[in-house]
């Protein structure tokens, strides 16, 4: 028998607003916020919440993540599109204010 959260049938959205009600904004909280509410994929929601949380240069996301610093723009461009911003320091603005 599952037990928490997900023994309840709870939609995405549910889930979301019981994390935030009860004070569980952890990381994965927030990746899981990024993913339903832009539609991003795990790696582009991680990797925003490593710029702009962590402060963490898009070079020490790539070696800290094991992929290429070309794999971490790829990611970073199409956090912009999906975002509707052009540049960093607004994405950084958009996801802070997100909480």
């Amino acid at each position: 028998m599952q037990k928490g959260l997900q023994a309840m049938a709870c939609s995405p959205f549910c889930m979301l607003a019981l994390t935030t009600a009860f004070g569980m904004d952890t990381h994965t909280a927030r990746s899981q916020r990024l993913q339903l509410i832009f539609q991003l994929t795990r790696a582009e929601a991680e990797l925003a919440i490593l710029i702009s949380y962590r402060d963490i240069s898009p070079q020490e996301c790539a070696q800290g993540r094991g992929v290429s610093i070309t794999t971490v723009r790829a990611q970073i461009q199409a956090l912009f599109v999906t975002v509707g911003i052009s540049r960093l320091p607004q994405l950084i603005t958009t996801i802070l204010q997100l909480g």
